[in-house]
C-alpha cells in the first residue's frame, strides 16, 4: 500500500511538471514551428502551385507561431504591414498561377531552418531546466519532457533515443494541422 501511494505521488509530480513544461512559451512555440518547418522542407520538394502555397503558409506560421494564417486573412495581414512585402508579392504571384523558383524555395527552406533552430535552442533551455527539476524531485525526465519533432539528420520524428510523436497532417477544410 505504501509503495502504491509512493507511485501515485511520483506520477502526480511528473504530471504537474509535464503540465508546467507544456505551458512554457518556448515549448508551445517549438511545438507549433517544428511541424511547419517539416512542411516547408517537404513542400520545397514539390514544385507545384499547391506545394508553393503550402510552403508560404507554413513559412508565415514559423515567422509568427502564435498567429493563425488562412488565405482570407492574408490580405488583412498585407494591409496591416505585418508581413514583409516580398512575401506578400510572392504569395500574390502564386495566387495568379506563377510558381516559386528553385532558388526561392531554397531561400525559404534556409530561412525556415534558421528559425526552427532558434526555437529548438529555446526549447533546449527549458528542457534542461525541467530535466534538473525532475531529477531533484525524483521524477523520470522522460515523463516530463517532449522529444524534438525533427531529428538532426533532417528526418521526421523524435531525435535519436526519443519516442515517436504523433504524425501531423494538414486538413485543408480547417486550415489546421491535426
Amino acid at each position: 500500500r505504501a509503495a502504491r501511494m509512493k507511485r501515485q505521488e511520483v506520477h502526480q509530480r511528473a504530471q504537474g511538471l509535464a503540465d508546467n513544461y507544456r505551458s512554457e512559451k518556448a515549448y508551445k512555440d517549438y511545438a507549433t514551428v517544428a511541424p511547419q518547418y517539416v512542411i516547408v522542407r517537404d513542400a520545397a520538394n514539390d514544385p507545384s502551385a499547391a506545394g508553393d502555397l503550402s510552403l508560404i503558409f507554413s513559412y508565415m506560421k514559423i515567422l509568427d507561431p502564435g498567429s493563425t494564417v488562412r488565405e482570407g486573412e492574408f490580405a488583412n495581414a498585407q494591409n496591416s504591414g505585418s508581413l514583409p512585402q516580398t512575401l506578400v508579392a510572392r504569395y500574390n504571384k502564386l495566387i495568379n498561377g506563377e510558381r516559386l523558383t528553385a532558388g526561392q524555395r531554397s531561400d525559404f527552406v534556409s530561412s525556415a531552418k534558421r528559425a526552427y533552430d532558434s526555437y529548438r535552442k529555446q526549447k533546449a533551455v527549458i528542457d534542461d531546466a525541467y530535466r534538473k527539476r525532475a531529477e531533484r524531485t525524483k521524477v523520470n525526465p522522460d515523463d516530463v519532457l517532449a522529444p524534438d519533432f525533427v531529428s538532426e539528420d533532417g528526418g521526421d520524428g523524435a531525435a535519436a533515443g526519443g519516442s515517436q510523436p504523433k504524425r501531423l497532417t494538414f486538413n485543408p477544410a480547417t486550415g489546421e494541422l491535426e
